[in-house]
């Protein structure tokens, strides 16, 4: 019984150690008429503008504390770059207008006990070598990020990204 007891204690502190991203938020806008969409590109890398007409808004709460550095994003079986800034106020609202009047606003990330870290500026990446055991999260999530804490790399998923108002301008 004392084995047991002291198996998982230390599972049930280890673990947490590894949990860095405390959560993931994904959002999907579907973007028609002449809006024009968000195109980020990276020096050095074979990339495509994110195709459909969709912009993505990925976030990722993390611990306060050490730093958790982003490595890949994989957004519905697609590679993404992408660059991070961290979020200096709370709630990230998004606020889109039809011709200059307010039309609608979606709340996207509404507090949080962590920092929150923006993924932005995506653009699609063609010809990247999946790392080994990557392929199952990537088939069964919209969205799966690769990051590094402790000079250890971890994931991270969100089965399925929401999907906001879409954006339609003239």
């Amino acid at each position: 019984m004392k084995t047991q007891f002291l198996f998982f204690a230390v599972i049930f502190i280890s673990v947490p150690a590894f949990s860095q991203v405390i959560r993931l938020y994904g959002y999907e806008q579907a973007v028609s008429g002449g809006a024009e969409k968000e195109q980020g590109f990276i020096s050095g890398k074979e990339e495509k503008p994110v195709t459909g007409n969709n912009r993505y808004f990925l976030f990722a709460e993390v611990k306060k504390g050490e730093p958790v550095i982003m490595k890949n994003v994989w957004i519905k079986r697609n590679s993404f770059s992408f660059k991070t800034d961290t979020l200096k106020k709370l709630p990230y609202v998004l606020q889109n207008s039809n011709g200059g009047e307010l039309s609608f606003r979606d709340t996207l990330v509404k507090s949080a006990g962590g920092n929150v870290i923006q993924l932005s500026a995506l653009s699609r990446i063609d010809n990247i070598q999946m790392p080994a055991g990557l392929k199952n999260k990537v088939i069964r999530n919209e969205l799966v990020i690769v990051f590094l804490y402790r000079k250890k790399t971890l994931t991270a998923v969100l089965k399925k990204i929401k999907r906001v108002t879409p954006l339609f301008t003239q």
